[in-house]
């Protein structure tokens, strides 16, 4: 298997598959769990070269649904554009927008809540793509590869079991582009405006998924979530309050897998305590969701 610095090496080597200046290397740009990312020049351009993981099916990441749905952003002025993919080498290249991501809490200088709001809801109304994710069977994905507790594995997998009547019971089951991973480090603020990063989780699924992560990962208080709920449905959104409330075994789900996943792939101890905080919360809310369901 090809190191870090062997397929970097290959990548910049390859250069003239989109650009015939050899691109200089500039830096290790920071962030990315599962994949690397560097700063290219090329004259005055800049550009970020990502290395994707060597383990991408361990993640169930489609890299070509990601790269059509990128696109897709890309043309409606959400992301920067793709210049260059290669799935033999595992590498892509795209344009560099300086910036800060909204996990820099010192750029205070826009209405991040009610950009955020209008973000969301530009982002499901892009085409996306033909496959909608199967919530159920992407966590099953993640816990068929965890060596876990049986007593844990058997607590989480009867909460899997539940997410096919949980969304058979959305109000509206019609499904839209979602991201799936709009934390504060994967959205940029430049020039007064937002743009997403990271499109590898993106699939059609439900809004109401989408936005509980966006909840969830900037930890928004009761009246942040209001305005940021307003403004997603000033620019057209649409999603209801009892949907919200019905889809976060779901979100539940993704981050305590994806996050035992993470552990056991680079070979750290999970955290027991915080596990089991996970679970408490996770059981709780399934119970609310079969409660609405019923």
């Amino acid at each position: 298997m090809a190191s870090c610095n062997q397929r970097l090496d290959q990548a910049l080597a390859a250069h003239t598959a989109w650009t015939e200046v050899k691109p200089t290397l500039v830096a290790t740009l920071e962030g990315g769990l599962t994949n690397q990312n560097f700063l290219l020049a090329v004259d005055d351009a800049r550009y970020v070269l990502r290395l994707n993981s060597l383990v991408d099916s361990v993640w169930n990441i489609d890299r070509a649904i990601e790269h059509e749905i990128h696109t897709q952003a890309a043309v409606a002025g959400l992301s920067e554009a793709v210049i260059h993919v290669d799935h033999e080498t595992g590498y892509r290249i795209t344009r560099y927008r300086p910036g800060k991501t909204l996990s820099q809490k010192d750029f205070v200088e826009m209405d991040w809540l009610t950009a955020l709001g209008k973000l969301v809801a530009k982002i499901h109304t892009l085409p996306g793509s033909r496959q909608v994710i199967n919530y159920s069977s992407h966590c099953q994905h993640f816990i068929d590869q965890l060596d876990l507790d049986s007593v844990i594995a058997e607590q989480l997998q009867t909460a899997i079991n539940t997410l096919p009547a949980i969304c058979a019971g959305l109000d509206n089951q019609q499904t839209v582009c979602c991201h799936h991973d709009l934390g504060p480090y994967n959205i940029l603020t430049s020039e007064g405006q937002l743009f997403a990063l990271d499109w590898e989780y993106a699939r059609s699924g439900y809004s109401a998924v989408d936005l509980v992560i966006v909840i969830d990962e900037h930890h928004l208080s009761k009246q942040q979530k209001k305005l940021l709920l307003a403004a997603y449905r000033k620019a057209g959104g649409n999603v209801s309050k009892r949907d919200l409330k019905l889809v976060r075994p779901i979100v539940d789900l993704f981050d305590l897998l994806w996050n035992c996943l993470y552990a056991q792939q680079h070979q750290k101890e999970i955290d027991m305590s915080l596990l089991q905080k996970k679970l408490k919360q996770l059981k709780k809310h399934v119970k609310k969701s079969n409660k609405l369901i019923h």
